[in-house]
């Protein structure tokens, strides 16, 4: 009965739930959750791997994962890797020794082979195009959506065109630098290099 009306079971009368009730307050009594989760083989936590914290670009996808997480009874631990592969492995390890119930990679730093043995232990969604490679994946299709603003901006006859993307060698800003240097060359406009904003990670750069 004690167990019941702790883990909020509904088949409890309401005199037996008021009474398991009134004891645990009197004893001060704190469930071990530890003890919990090892019942119920899972700890109803997500781990969220991000590279900075407080990375503007990625604020809305985070505001929607946690209300998402919290609707469904889930707690979320954001984990910040600096874009150091060893860091996000620490992540992954936690997976692998039953921390977290499972890991949404916002931006990966580790190849493919790295991350893939630890599907065994949980879910892992990354957030951008995995391609073949047997991961569930949420991700905007970067190179349609610059292709769709710079086809904009060159029908208004703009020529001179910036772009700030992240890393130098990620697909995401590939996938962005490929657009901008197709959709110049449709208007017989070469890509100027020192156009191309390389890190801009923050509204200050």
């Amino acid at each position: 009965t004690v167990s019941r009306v702790l883990n909020r079971h509904p088949y409890v009368s309401e005199d037996k739930r008021a009474a398991v009730l009134d004891a645990v307050r009197k004893l001060d009594y704190v469930q071990n959750l530890n003890a919990v989760h090892l019942i119920k083989g899972k700890t109803s936590m997500i781990a969220v791997v991000l590279p900075y914290v407080d990375n503007p670009y990625l604020s809305s996808p985070v505001e929607g994962i946690l209300s998402e997480a919290n609707r469904r009874g889930y707690r979320v631990v954001l984990c910040q890797t600096n874009y150091r592969p060893e860091e996000e492995l620490k992540v992954l390890e936690m997976l692998r020794m039953k921390q977290v119930d499972g890991v949404i990679i916002t931006s990966r730093t580790n190849d493919w082979d790295v991350i893939k043995p630890f599907l065994a232990y949980g879910p892992i969604v990354v957030c951008e195009d995995a391609g073949d490679e047997p991961l569930s994946c949420a991700y905007i299709d970067h190179y349609r959506s610059f292709e769709t603003g710079l086809r904009y901006l060159t029908a208004q006859g703009h020529r001179h065109i910036a772009c700030c993307i992240g890393r130098r060698n990620s697909n995401t800003s590939l996938a962005r630098e490929r657009a901008v240097r197709e959709a110049l060359a449709a208007v017989q406009e070469p890509l100027r290099p020192e156009w191309i904003f390389y890190d801009a990670l923050s509204m200050e750069a």
